[in-house]
């Protein structure tokens, strides 16, 4: 099994109005997007993609593997890094793909592109969360 360990680092935010980002749906993240919540406007990043051995699309694996991807919360009071997992299928391994900080559920939902097998995409990576409050 290959195991490749990446890293991402954001120059510039996203440009989306927090007023205007709908909390409680499927959101796509590059860098950093700011958003209302608790009566505060946060800004969460997507900072790096840490560790990589999710089994490539075209693949036969014997073990499905995962991602590790680290973020970071900031609000004008407090800065919180953490690190999320992608899911799994097997019922029988618990990997932490949400956290709650300051009352904001935080889940990965998904991260693209999914590995390819014979090719190395240079596509960014994309981090799907959802947020609720």
């Amino acid at each position: 099994m290959c195991v490749v360990t990446l890293y991402l680092h954001s120059c510039t935010k996203e440009t989306i109005n927090p007023a205007n980002l709908v909390l409680n749906k499927e959101i796509a993240i590059h860098n950093c997007i700011n958003f209302n919540a608790n009566d505060k406007i946060y800004s969460i990043c997507f900072d790096a993609v840490l560790f990589e051995s999710r089994c490539p699309i075209d693949a036969i694996c014997i073990w499905e593997g995962y991602a590790t991807a680290q973020f970071t919360l900031t609000s004008n009071t407090s800065n919180h890094t953490f690190s999320l997992r992608s899911l799994l299928s097997n019922k029988h391994i618990v990997l932490q793909n949400d956290t709650t900080i300051n009352g904001i559920k935080i889940a990965l939902k998904n991260l693209a592109p999914y590995p390819e097998k014979f090719t190395f995409s240079h596509k960014p990576y994309v981090a799907f969360l959802k947020i609720t409050q």
